[in-house]
């Protein structure tokens, strides 16, 4: 039995999930993937800015935000998508996957952080994850 105040995470097909990555080849190798994983409801970003003020209209499910955008970059965006929903489920991707990078995601409140280029598995753990966030 759930608790009253827990809403059950939508299934895939059921998700709203924001992309946004300034590399156009990473945002369709994504696309690809959640697509092949049965998620139908993407949305585009190609910067920063963009990704807050898509979010701050959609409250998407999940969002994959690169670190290194122009105009802001994603450790900024993600500070932002949290002062506008602070329990957003947003997984940080980069190329760099520092300790220093992941330490900073996760202190600034990223469930994730996937090193690109992208594999379905690892998309697909987060999926998992988000999933089992509600459970």
């Amino acid at each position: 039995m759930e608790p009253n105040n827990i809403t059950p995470r939508p299934a895939p097909s059921e998700m709203n999930v924001l992309i946004a990555d300034d590399q156009l080849a990473m945002r369709e190798l994504l696309k690809t993937i959640l697509r092949t994983l049965r998620v139908s409801n993407i949305d585009i970003a190609g910067d920063g800015v963009q990704a807050v003020e898509r979010f701050r209209q959609s409250r998407h499910d999940m969002v994959f935000l690169d670190i290194d955008m122009p105009e802001l970059n994603g450790f900024s965006a993600l500070s932002q998508i949290k002062a506008i929903e602070p329990t957003a489920f947003v997984v940080m991707v980069s190329a760099h996957s520092s300790v220093e990078n992941v330490k900073k995601a996760l202190e600034l409140g990223a469930k994730g952080f996937v090193v690109k280029p992208y594999t379905s598995i690892k998309i697909a753990d987060m999926l998992k994850k988000y999933r089992e966030a509600a459970a």
